[in-house]
């Protein structure tokens, strides 16, 4: 669900699984457009009224992408969807932490850590018991 509330854009990065519907609400009192960045998935670009907290769909993501989201009519308005391939993804929350969905089969995986200004950072982690070790990352202010 991608929200529009105080314009802005609730999540400011929304996170979904390849096959996944993405569902756009509009909880403030006035006109909002709706345009997706895409390449490589469905593109959509739609005016939605005053108070639509029913939503609109739009077509399921098809391949993994990052694209942004704006709004044509407040151009500060911009969001960020991350199309992943699996489920073993998630967004931080405020204080930095995340969690990834249970069910990752035990092994060494490469981690992959996304920031929309300070890039990527990348660190491998072992997964024993449903535990992993060495996920911790640093992003350092530009």
């Amino acid at each position: 669900m991608l929200d529009q509330r105080g314009c802005q854009y609730r999540p400011h990065v929304l996170a979904v699984q390849v096959g996944q519907q993405i569902a756009v609400t509009n909880n403030d009192d006035f006109l909002h457009n709706v345009h997706a960045l895409s390449l490589d998935n469905p593109a959509f670009n739609f005016g939605q009224p005053t108070k639509d907290p029913q939503g609109r769909k739009v077509e399921p993501m098809r391949t993994p992408e990052v694209f942004k989201v704006k709004c044509d009519v407040h151009p500060w308005m911009s969001a960020v969807v991350y199309v992943g391939a699996h489920p073993f993804f998630g967004v931080t929350k405020e204080d930095g932490t995340f969690a990834i969905p249970a069910g990752l089969p035990d092994g060494e995986y490469t981690l992959v850590a996304w920031q929309e200004k300070l890039g990527e950072r990348q660190g491998v982690v072992d997964v024993k018991s449903g535990k992993a070790q060495g996920a911790d990352f640093t992003f350092r202010g530009q």
